[in-house]
């Protein structure tokens, strides 16, 4: 099993919990126009990326959302099992060990953070429903911050990069397993790994709460 950790903040000893909690590898990886000490820049193939103007206009967040992605092709890596971790969750080595020792049975080919049905969303501030570029057979959202992939949902997923380039990320990746024939889950069904609204999709919803995993916090709380 393998972990990419997403960075984009910057923020000094944010990896520590999580490498010593984690019992395989991990890749500490960051955007290419960025220079992050010890991660490896990562190049987003430009054709994922949606055109100018298309999916909220937001290209910097797909680049976040497919650098998991293209740091999977980077390193070619092949385990039966990826988790993808951003740089703005904070929680306690404790905690993510909980994590990780929690979900290691599951053959569950995604698990998401907040993940919830058509028609519900994380946040007040998106309703990704509404948007022009969510497909009809998308089934779910989630936080694109916190997940697990089988080696079989990274294929899908990558072979599909260029196909699903305008879709709103946290519909996508879930939907697609679905609509292969996959199986997710919630990670709430395997552990308490946060608190309400510990755990939220926007600064302004979020409450700190020493003791568990919190998202987002973009500024240095230390990494313990």
């Amino acid at each position: 099993m393998t972990l990419i950790f997403r960075d984009c903040d910057a923020i000094p000893g944010r990896i520590d919990a999580v490498r010593d909690a984690f019992p395989g590898e991990v890749f500490h990886v960051c955007p290419h126009h960025l220079r992050i000490p010890g991660a490896t820049p990562i190049e987003i193939p430009g054709h994922w990326l949606p055109a100018a103007g298309e999916s909220r206009g937001r290209r910097e967040w797909f680049a976040a959302d497919t650098l998991g992605l293209a740091a999977v092709a980077h390193f070619g890596i092949t385990d039966d099992f990826v988790w993808f971790v951003e740089s703005d969750i904070w929680g306690p080595v404790e905690k993510w060990r909980d994590v990780f020792a929690a979900t290691a049975a599951s053959a569950a080919d995604g698990i998401f953070a907040k993940l919830m049905p058509r028609g519900h969303s994380f946040s007040r501030f998106l309703d990704h429903w509404r948007l022009p570029s969510t497909p009809d057979w998308a089934t779910h959202s989630h936080l694109q911050t916190l997940y697990r992939l089988s080696f079989r949902a990274i294929t899908w997923a990558l072979a599909d990069a260029i196909a699903l380039r305008e879709v709103y990320a946290e519909v996508k990746t879930a939907s697609h397993i679905v609509r292969h024939g996959g199986t997710v889950a919630d990670l709430a069904s395997f552990c308490r790994y946060s608190a309400p609204r510990a755990f939220t999709g926007h600064p302004d919803m979020q409450r700190f709460t020493p003791g568990v995993l919190n998202h987002p916090v973009k500024f240095d709380i230390g990494s313990r």
